[in-house]
Formats: C-alpha cells, structure tokens, sequence
C-alpha cells in the first residue's frame, strides 16, 4: 500500500486516485488477497504472501463517498471481473461509466455480454492501435475491452484519439 500511494504522489494524483486497503466484490465480507494470484508465472513464483481484505461492493463504496459521478471504472483483477461487475450493478445503471477490464475467461466474457445486453453497452476489443466494435461472434478471451454504454461513444472515440488508437 506503501508503494501504491507513493506512487500516487510522484504522479501528481493524490486529488484523483484514493487508495484504501479494500477488495471490491459483490457485497460485504472479509477475504484473502492472494499477491500470487497473478496469471504471470514469473510474478507468482517471487510472491507467495496472502493479506486479509475486508470486501465491499463498488456501489456500496461510492454511496457510502456521496460521490455524484463515476465517468470512468478500470477493473484489473484476474478472473474475478463477474464478482466485480455484480457489485456495481447501481452505477453501471444510473452512472453510465465506460468500463475498462481484462476478459481471460468464458465466465468474464459472459458477464461482459450480460452488461452490454442489460444496458445497451457495446464491447469494445482493445490491441494496440486500436479499439473494434465486437459483435460476440468470437471468443472474447484473452482480450482488453472497453464496456461504452450507447450515449458515451463519443467519449470513447474521444479518448481513444487522444491516445493515438483508431475505432472500428
């Protein structure tokens, strides 16, 4: 946690980014982050240790804040996106935020396609150079996306050309 807010401050960021030692899930509770959970062997093989987190929902997080407006929502947490997603049913319904996550397996692609159909969102493949409307016609897996609700598409090629990526 150290090392994250420090982090923080040499990038200017403290007003932006608040770092709290919690997990987010799909509700109350207390767990244990595993630091070798990642799915990159090198890393897992020099990190063994597991801290117990209290677990909250985003939602509950961000009522609990009185925060008004939650444009944006990167989600980067191995294989447990499903959870993740569950708990911030609220603000995927009344924010709109464009999600950014990691789809690794056919659970997170399934939870991908759920949002996307409840909320009128498109999923959007990331590589590179670019971001790709995706029609699920595919395997999703292995795959950045970028969830856009419908009205926020704008939003979505704006910051994609601000990085430099095409979208198709």
């Amino acid at each position: 946690m150290s090392l994250l807010k420090a982090n923080i401050g040499a990038c200017g960021l403290e007003k932006t980014i608040i770092a709290e030692p919690l997990a987010v899930g799909d509700g109350l509770g207390f767990d244990l982050l595993e630091s070798s959970a990642s799915l990159n062997a090198g890393f897992r093989e020099s990190h063994d240790e597991a801290i117990g987190v209290e677990v909250i929902s985003l939602d509950g997080y961000i009522s609990s804040r009185g925060v008004e407006n939650v444009k944006t929502v990167k989600i980067d947490v191995e294989s447990y996106e499903r959870t993740v997603l569950a708990g911030m049913q609220t603000i995927l319904e009344t924010h709109r935020p464009l999600v950014f996550l990691e789809v690794l397996t056919d659970d997170v692609a399934d939870a991908v396609r759920e949002v996307c159909a409840r909320y009128d969102d498109a999923a959007y493949a990331m590589d590179p150079v670019r971001l790709t409307r995706s029609a699920f016609e595919s395997s999703m897996n292995d795959r950045n996306m970028a969830l856009c609700p419908s009205e926020r598409e704008d939003s979505l090629r704006s910051l994609a050309a601000g990085a430099g990526l095409g979208v198709e």
